[in-house]
């Protein structure tokens, strides 16, 4: 446990796969000690299939953008995910904060050989995997020559305001064709199709989908429709399911209860990230409120003002909203 009473974990991310290094003080549950076995069984797991593949290559250098290293390395990471998101849920219902630490992330690229294209592909592939992570504080270490020739050299930074409803099959087109590969036509048609769904009773022009979080909800159903068999789910038992996968049982809890105090025409004004009076939210309990700010759902309005009163709630809240009631935003 360090000064900041989080269980530490810290996973080197070393091109020549060095034993991964799991710190922990003491749980106060014995279910959090037992997450953390599975957790560090499956590291272990991972480490030696990595190991097998590094001493069983011929070359110095894999090409891990090509389809098959780069299938293996996706997978890989899924289980990781899975295995450090169990035991940060588990953490979280022990009243416990976590750190993960990536150190040294741009190894991740390096691995790819000295091609920028390739190793933006590579990261472009594992992103869509980390970016489900989900403890208390999360730290990238990045250096700085690596920011400066791997990153800042091919990208700029693009501030993408929250889009109308009618933009919505156009980003879902534009983010399946920077996909490596990129999705099939029939593929995408289901996304649109899924997308648009949690939109319909919104106005064309309503600016209500903020693109991270939009993607993030569609993209998650579509990789785990079969697997939550959701094919006769309705839109508002899809949302419960993407929260209940995600987060612990106290922050869908605290999202009940907010739902239940979302005044209806606050609901256009959330789903475009817009802030909101927060005086209808003072039904909230203390608990409830540390909850949500701590799985990111919800925020004051100005951080740099501390007297300004309006709150900022996460978009897929007033999605859950629309599709639980049968009366349209106002």
């Amino acid at each position: 446990m360090n000064q900041m009473g989080f269980p530490w974990i810290n996973i080197p991310m070393f091109a020549d796969f060095d034993e991964p290094q799991v710190f922990v003080g003491r749980p106060q549950e014995l279910a959090v000690r037992s997450d953390l076995r599975a957790l560090s069984a499956t590291l272990e797991q991972i480490v030696q299939q990595a190991h097998e593949r590094s001493r069983g290559a011929q070359e110095p250098q894999r090409d891990i953008g090509d389809g098959g290293a780069a299938s293996v390395q996706r997978e890989e990471a899924h289980v990781l995910v899975s295995a450090l998101n169990h035991f940060f849920r588990g953490a979280t219902a022990a009243g416990l904060p976590t750190l993960l630490i990536l150190d040294d992330f741009d190894e991740l690229a390096v691995t790819a050989g000295t091609s920028l294209a390739r190793r933006a592909r590579t990261l472009h592939g594992l992103l869509s995997e980390l970016s489900q992570l989900t403890p208390t504080c999360l730290v990238l270490s990045l250096r700085s020559e690596f920011m400066n020739e791997t990153l800042l050299r091919q990208f700029r930074r693009i501030f993408l305001p929250p889009l109308p409803r009618s933009a919505a099959p156009e980003l879902l087109l534009r983010w399946a064709a920077m996909q490596d590969p990129p999705l099939a036509p029939e593929a995408v048609s289901r996304l649109q199709a899924l997308g648009e769904r949690f939109l319909q009773r919104f106005a064309p022009d309503d600016p209500v989908v903020v693109p991270f979080r939009f993607l993030q909800l569609v993209a998650w159903l579509a990789n785990n429709y079969l697997i939550y068999n959701l094919g006769d789910a309705d839109e508002s038992q899809m949302i419960w399911r993407y929260f209940g996968g995600k987060y612990p049982l106290d922050t869908v809890r605290a999202l009940r209860q907010i739902l239940r105090l979302m005044p209806a025409e606050h609901v256009s004004l959330c789903a475009s990230a817009s802030p909101v009076d927060a005086m209808p939210y003072r039904g909230l309990s203390g608990h409830e409120l540390y909850t949500l700010e701590r799985a990111g759902l919800l925020r004051g309005a100005a951080a740099a003002d501390p007297d300004d009163p309006r709150l900022v709630i996460d978009p897929l809240i007033a999605y859950l909203h629309i599709a639980s009631s049968p009366h349209a935003p106002g």
